[in-house]
């Protein structure tokens, strides 16, 4: 990339806007609560691998967004910021990747408005100001996308190896 300022002035744009006034409002979806409450319970006991609810067994969510929630905990507190923290960290990245993508393989103006698309959709602000896994999968199963499509026109096999990461995070 020869100027990196577009696509960290994007990301920038992305994170502020999907991480405006997480803190401003209380946990109020009964998802957000379980998924903040599980992770709070796991740093509480250190218990890193078994999720709990109420300090029962909470099979339901894959345990990725409790680390990052749990690692967001740690450093500024329990509190709804931390728990959304990383759910609009994954929003701004899945838009960095997308403009990447669409700049590498489509052309300028089609990656800054794929971008500003993406910002501009009611249903994704909403679920990157939630403390809820469907940021991370989001970002995951994209980028999977994304490294496969590359993968297939580059022969690169790096972007083959991020295909099954990515797959497998997601």
């Amino acid at each position: 990339m020869k100027n990196p300022v577009l696509p960290f002035s994007i990301f920038i744009l992305a994170f502020v806007l999907l991480s405006m006034n997480n803190g401003g409002l209380m946990i109020y979806a009964l998802d957000e609560a379980k998924n903040g409450g599980a992770a709070r319970e796991m740093l509480e006991l250190e218990s890193w691998v078994v999720p709990t609810f109420n300090y029962e067994l909470r099979t339901d969510k894959p345990p990725l967004h409790y680390y990052f929630m749990i690692g967001a905990y740690k450093v500024f507190g329990v509190n709804p910021w931390s728990a959304r923290l990383f759910s609009s960290l994954m929003g701004a990245l899945s838009v960095l990747i997308t403009f990447l993508f669409a700049l590498r393989f489509i052309g300028r103006q089609v990656a800054i408005f794929s971008a500003f698309v993406l910002l501009a959709s009611l249903h994704w602000n909403i679920q990157h100001h939630m403390a809820v896994p469907d940021p991370y999968l989001v970002f995951f199963f994209t980028a999977s996308l994304f490294s496969f499509f590359t993968f297939f026109k580059t022969d690169q096999k790096l972007y083959l190896w991020i295909f099954y990461a990515c797959i497998g995070l997601g």
